[in-house]
């Protein structure tokens, strides 16, 4: 079982963010799809752990809550949003 850092990530999945993220930079485009589900649990668990500080009646998710923040990031006009996948319009490396 992987342990949070106080930033909330888990510390074990520090380095292969770091490593993706180097891949992407060096021009491998697969590397992305190993590192948005990689973010996203992360946000996802993030979100659930600040969730259990909030007072029990709230009625907002983690889910919900990293889905809202990931599409007040994202730039609608450059998105194609189709069902579960999302495709984005990169530029060129």
């Amino acid at each position: 079982m992987s342990e949070h850092s106080a930033t909330g990530l888990q510390d074990d999945n520090v380095p292969q963010t770091t490593d993706l993220l180097l891949s992407i930079s060096s021009g491998d485009r697969n590397a992305i799809h190993q590192l948005m589900p990689l973010v996203y649990d992360e946000l996802r668990a993030i979100a659930a752990s600040r969730l259990k500080q909030e007072r029990s009646d709230h009625t907002l998710q983690p889910t919900a809550l990293v889905n809202k923040a990931f599409l007040r990031l994202a730039d609608q006009t450059r998105v194609n949003w189709q069902g579960e996948h999302i495709s984005v319009r990169l530029p060129p490396l």
